[in-house]
């Protein structure tokens, strides 16, 4: 398995409400497209650090190839849609 793992900080924002339309994004879109571009399990964690929202969003690929093939093809889209 090769893992591939992003990590997200909410600086400088306080907003509970963003936060939690974010985080039903993630949960209800985003990893179900990550899968659909190729990784195996896709999961959504928390992290407790300094006071910042922060959360890693960690993908498991089965083979290098397939990871190889997400980051040159779907990668890019998928990272724009979620700074929108």
């Amino acid at each position: 398995m090769y893992s591939y793992t992003v990590t997200i900080a909410f600086q400088g924002t306080n907003s509970e409400a963003l936060i939690e339309k974010w985080i039903a994004w993630m949960t209800d879109k985003h990893l179900a497209d990550v899968r659909q571009a190729g990784a195996d399990r896709a999961m959504l964690v928390r992290i407790e650090e300094s006071g910042t929202p922060t959360f890693e969003a960690r993908y498991l690929f089965a083979s290098a190839e397939s990871l190889d093939r997400y980051i040159a093809d779907h990668a890019p889209a998928l990272r724009a849609e979620g700074l929108q």
